[in-house]
C-alpha cells in the first residue's frame, strides 16, 4: 500500500457522456489531420483564448442574441483546444495546471497583502496596551 502511494495514482479519462463515442473517433482523426507544425501547446493556447472569448460573448449577450451563437461557437473551439491534452516538462503538468498554480500563487499573495494591511489599520485604530 505504501509503495502505491509513492508511485502515485495514474488515472485515465473515462468518457461516459452522450457524445463520448463520437468524440473517441473524432479527436484522433482531427489530430491526424493537423499540420505537423501545430503543437499541443498551440491547441492549449487556442483553448484558453476561446474560453476568454466565451466569457466575453456571454457578457455581450445582454446586447444581442447573436452573441449567444458566438459563445456557442467559441465553446466548440475551446473544446477542441482542451480535448487534445499533453504534458508540460517532466513534471506531469499540463499548461492548465501551471496557469492554475500561477493564479493560486497570485491569489495567496494578494490575500497576504490584504491581511497585513488590515492588521496595520487595526493597530492604528486600536493600539495595544503598553507593558509597565
Amino acid at each position: 500500500m505504501a509503495e502505491e502511494r509513492r508511485k502515485g495514482v495514474e488515472a485515465e479519462r473515462e468518457p461516459n457522456f452522450l457524445l463520448a463515442k463520437l468524440e473517441r473517433r473524432f479527436l484522433p482523426w482531427a489530430a491526424g489531420k493537423l499540420p505537423r507544425w501545430i503543437l499541443p501547446d498551440d491547441l492549449t493556447a487556442l483553448g484558453v483564448l476561446a474560453a476568454f472569448g466565451v466569457c466575453g460573448a456571454y457578457q455581450l449577450s445582454n446586447h444581442g442574441r447573436g452573441w449567444l451563437w458566438a459563445a456557442s461557437a467559441l465553446l466548440v473551439v475551446q473544446w477542441v483546444g482542451d480535448s487534445l491534452d499533453f504534458r508540460l516538462l517532466e513534471l506531469n503538468l499540463t499548461v492548465f495546471d501551471v496557469i492554475g498554480l500561477g493564479i493560486l500563487v497570485a491569489m495567496l499573495a494578494l490575500l497576504t497583502v490584504r491581511v497585513f494591511g488590515n492588521l496595520r489599520e487595526l493597530a492604528k485604530e486600536e493600539p495595544s496596551a503598553r507593558r509597565s
